[in-house]
């Protein structure tokens, strides 16, 4: 299972309330050609791994690469230039992990 911290779960949720995304929508996390993580809104499938805020989804893990981002962390981290989520992946050992979005 992907693990979340409470820094990402704030990003993601002002994310969605700052672009109006509708109620029962959310971010999706999926990997696109050539193995980059992305985020779209997207509503919850039946498979996938949900995340939420309270009751509400808030993001959404497709569930082709749930298994394979069991243990992985996604994180908010200051780069200097804005908060940015991070993903970290089990064994990685670069501080920054892979950036979504």
């Amino acid at each position: 299972m992907l693990n979340v911290s409470e820094g990402a779960l704030k990003v993601i949720d002002e994310t969605l309330r700052a672009n109006n995304v509708e109620e029962g929508r959310a971010l999706r996390l999926a990997q696109a050609p050539g193995g980059q993580f992305g985020l779209q809104v997207d509503a919850p499938a039946e498979d996938d791994q949900v995340v939420t805020a309270g009751d509400k989804p808030v993001l959404v893990v497709d569930r082709r690469i749930a298994d394979h981002l069991d243990g992985a962390v996604l994180d908010a981290v200051d780069s200097g230039e804005g908060v940015r989520l991070t993903l970290r992946l089990p064994g990685d050992e670069s501080s920054n992990g892979h950036q979504a979005g």
